[in-house]
């Protein structure tokens, strides 16, 4: 009998157990959406990669189911050579993962190592024994199909774009170069003297008529140039006149003169406090300015005279 209860528990922890496997459901899980998109060209081979979209969490929560995804995922060229893959998930968007080429691109690539081709076709192809977090999968496999950018092509596009660019500035240069040379032969004609006749035939006016016209234009010119420099010559004297004021302040003088030729009587005064002072220095007895020996000598001589 205990044998028997026993056998039970085992089975219902057993049932337990499997319940999330059973309720897993084989088409819940679904690819919303991808980039690159089936079919697209034009795709860099630098960095080559396929971003992936599902409706739920595909975080796996072990090593095992990890690696079981990632053997999910293949990545072939068009002659069906496999490329190695690193498989990455989103931290925080679920659903959300990318498959990134583990290959090397360019000149650079190592002798053996896969490398990434411009204008080939590339598959990736998601088996449907891919597994969401909560042991979901697919009811059929996903395959993505995309074609890398023609390097050849790329550059030639943008070696004529240069081109192009280089010929259009040649272009605009020119032409600006003929409308000022065209100006500047316009300005002379305009200011250089007329032949009446030959403009009077051109334009079929009169010679006296050209010539009448030709003369006001001197005028008028030669009026407005008159104006511009009464308005010059105005601007100077206005300017200079002030110059001058300033220059009126500062006196000017033939050679370097004393204080007293100006009439200042202020070294006499100080010539006399001088002879004063030297007058008192005279008749002073007691220097104020004697050092020891002085003292001594005169104390000396002092004692002998006393003897």
């Amino acid at each position: 009998m205990k044998r028997l209860g026993a056998i039970l528990i085992l089975a219902l922890m057993i049932s337990v157990l499997a319940a999330p496997a059973v309720f897993a459901d084989a088409g819940n899980l679904k690819l919303t959406d991808n980039y690159p998109q089936d079919g697209t060209t034009g795709a860099s081979t630098d960095n080559l990669s396929v971003k992936l979209y599902f409706n739920q969490d595909v975080k796996p929560k072990s090593k095992a189911v990890a690696k079981s995804n990632e053997a999910a995922i293949t990545f072939k060229d068009n002659k069906g050579k496999e490329v190695p893959v690193i498989v990455k998930y989103h931290p925080k968007k679920k659903g959300q993962m990318i498959v990134l080429a583990d290959a090397t691109s360019g000149a650079s690539s190592k002798k053996g190592a896969v490398k990434i081709k411009s204008n080939t076709k590339y598959t990736v192809t998601i088996d449907k024994s891919f597994q969401a977090t909560n042991g979901d999968t697919m009811s059929e496999p996903q395959v993505i199909s995309f074609t890398t950018i023609d390097q050849g092509q790329a550059s030639r596009i943008q070696f004529l774009m240069m081109g192009a660019m280089v010929v259009i500035m040649v272009v605009v240069t020119v032409r600006s170069g003929k409308k000022e040379a065209e100006k500047e032969k316009e300005k002379k004609k305009k200011n250089g003297p007329v032949n009446p006749y030959k403009v009077a035939k051109k334009t079929g006016k009169s010679v006296e008529d050209v010539v009448k016209k030709d003369e006001d234009r001197k005028a008028k010119k030669l009026a407005a140039e008159e104006k511009r420099k009464a308005k010059e010559e105005k601007r100077r004297s206005k300017y200079g006149y002030l110059m001058n004021e300033i220059a009126s302040d500062n006196k000017r003088v033939s050679r370097p003169r004393p204080i007293s030729e100006g009439g200042s009587s202020y070294r006499h005064v100080v010539a006399k406090k001088t002879t004063k002072n030297s007058g008192k220095q005279q008749k002073s007895t007691k220097p104020k300015n004697q050092t020891g020996k002085q003292k001594n000598s005169k104390n000396k001589n002092k004692s002998k005279k006393k003897k």
